[in-house]
């Protein structure tokens, strides 16, 4: 299978897309986000290893065997 391979554990590794959301006093949110950026990095869907610049420090691209 071509994928991002984890160089820690193997597995198949992403990226996380994420928004903070403003809260109100019952910790619910309030549907404003606190973003001026999307948060995104890429992270192992096994070990959680992740890096915040460059997937290449965690996974390395697998080619189909053939």
């Amino acid at each position: 299978m071509k994928m991002w391979k984890c160089k820690k554990c193997g597995e198949e590794v992403g990226i996380r897309k994420g928004i903070l959301y403003k809260l109100d006093s019952k910790k619910e949110t309030t549907g404003d986000d606190l973003n001026f950026y999307d948060s995104e990095f890429y992270e192992c869907s096994h070990c959680h290893n992740h890096s915040h610049s460059n997937l290449e420090d965690i996974a390395d691209w697998e080619e189909d065997e053939k």
